[in-house]
């Protein structure tokens, strides 16, 4: 034999064994793991402060998946973390399990091998372990900010058509796994457009007034859906989560005790994950509504995303989409270029000072005789209606925008930017100023404090009429609805 088929065969041993490692593999367990028995979670979801606030109402009734309850379990002795998992149908032939998690970002290195478990069946009776268990693939979330611990989603590509109904994840094939996560199915059609997802309310949160405005100014220019994740909130806040909740306007999803160590980012010593997972909570928020809601938006409650010129946010996208047209009548005359789609909008962050004097702003409100309607904007606190001035300083897109996306196009979500479309012919659609930009009211600049120059924006201010009442009557129906009660 000579060397060169000796060398040939050595590299296809190789290569096989490197593909084998790389691509996910179906391993069979009849003979080796036919005693396996489906886990139990060792974790038990908790009453919180507001579902017990809920059960001492007695006219208490709200929407069956309103409130959703998690919790975090742990794989790979504590190394990585689950949450919840979704049936993704988009994967050819047969779907997959995309599951949310965050792990130790030293184990993104050594990418360990991950295996699911799967349970089919329509009662705790009944399941069934499947003799063959998935090679787990692992997409990093690359928003660590530095921390110990970093997001993560992991998939699980269906062996055939059954679609399970637990999943359980493991460092072996065989290993009796200690955690059981329930798989969301997919709603057969959309029944919201717009979904807003909000991060972790922590600290106690208890400012009514933001909340309040928050979502009715996002309701003005779109948003139909609003999901919260409750991590530390206040009871003062509760009479309002409620009639948001019974209205079908909100969900909320118990955002569990988080298993490693959390804090504010300047903390010392820092937190072993950024921010309180909202990486994660954005991920599984997308996730949760991928196929319920044709548009997803990532907005923090001192961010409101304000369109010009009259727009709404329907009407931005349909904008965007006649541009889209465009190109596609170009590439009727230059068929070589690809065939490129918007699959999420982005709008650049300009910052509202709290902190700057309003002068100007209350000196527009009485030259327009808008005396009462000052006294209103003061009782309620209304940041976008009461403050007018704005950094001359534009950030560009990616760097403290936000955007929304169309779900189903959208693979791995950020908080600024998507960091991996479903498919390749999708884009980020950049929206220029003067069409819609993302307002965000702070006190002071990040890096440089008060001392920036700022101008007058007086945009919100002409939605004045429809927002003010809507707040108003919001506080009134829940005051008089509770009367005091907290």
């Amino acid at each position: 034999m000579s060397f060169r088929c000796i060398n040939h065969g050595f590299f296809l041993l190789v290569f096989s064994g490197v593909m084998s490692y790389l691509f996910l593999e179906y391993i069979d367990l009849n003979a080796s793991c036919a005693s396996q028995h489906m886990p139990k979670m060792r974790s038990k979801f908790k009453l919180t402060k507001f579902q017990h606030w809920l059960s001492q109402l007695k006219t208490v009734r709200l929407p069956d998946v309103s409130i959703v309850n998690t919790v975090w379990q742990a794989v790979v002795e504590k190394q990585t973390y689950v949450l919840s998992a979704f049936h993704d149908i988009r994967d050819e032939p047969y779907g997959s399990i995309r599951i949310m998690a965050f792990s130790s970002t030293y184990q993104w290195l050594l990418q360990p091998r991950l295996y699911c478990h799967l349970w089919y069946g329509q009662s705790n009776i009944s399941f069934s372990y499947v003799p063959a268990t998935v090679r787990i693939q692992i997409d990093p979330i690359r928003e660590a900010h530095n921390r110990r611990y970093g997001p993560e989603i992991l998939t699980c590509y269906l062996p055939d058509i059954r679609v399970p109904e637990f999943v359980s994840i493991s460092t072996s094939n065989c290993q009796i796994a200690d955690n059981l996560l329930h798989i969301k199915k997919p709603d057969e059609q959309p029944t919201h457009s717009f979904t807003v997802c909000v991060a972790p309310l922590i600290h106690n949160y208890s400012n009514v007034y933001q909340l309040t405005e928050f979502i009715e100014s996002n309701r003005l220019f779109g948003a139909e859906h609003f999901v919260f994740y409750d991590y530390e909130s206040d009871p003062l806040l509760y009479p309002y989560l409620r009639s948001y909740l019974k209205e079908g306007i909100m969900q909320l999803v118990q955002w569990p005790s988080i298993p490693v160590y959390v804090a504010d980012g300047e903390a010392e010593p820092p937190p072993d994950l950024h921010s309180y997972g909202q990486v994660v909570a954005l991920a599984d928020c997308v996730y949760r509504h991928m196929f319920d809601s044709q548009f997803v938006a990532y907005i923090d409650l001192d961010e409101m995303i304000v369109p010009r010129g009259g727009h709404t946010w329907r009407t931005l996208i349909q904008k965007a989409n006649q541009q889209n047209s465009l190109y596609d009548r170009i590439r009727l005359y230059v068929p070589f270029l690809p065939n490129i789609q918007s699959g999420a909008f982005s709008f650049r962050n300009r910052f509202f000072l709290i902190s700057k004097q309003q002068v100007s702003k209350v000196d527009h409100l009485r030259h327009l005789n808008f005396s009462d309607a000052m006294s209103l904007i003061t009782n309620y606190h209304i940041k976008s209606l009461s403050v007018t001035k704005a950094s001359s300083k534009y950030y560009p897109h990616g760097v403290r925008s936000k955007y929304i996306m169309r779900p189903m196009q959208v693979l791995i979500p950020g908080i600024h930017f998507v960091f991996k479309f479903y498919s390749v012919n999708r884009r980020m659609f950049k929206f220029e100023d003067d069409t819609a930009m993302l307002h965000h009211y702070r006190y002071c600049l990040p890096e440089t404090g008060a001392d920036v120059e700022a101008d007058d924006d007086f945009t919100v201010l002409a939605y004045l009429d429809v927002l003010l009442p809507r707040i108003q009557s919001r506080h009134k129906f829940v005051r008089s609805t509770f009367n005091g009660m907290h």
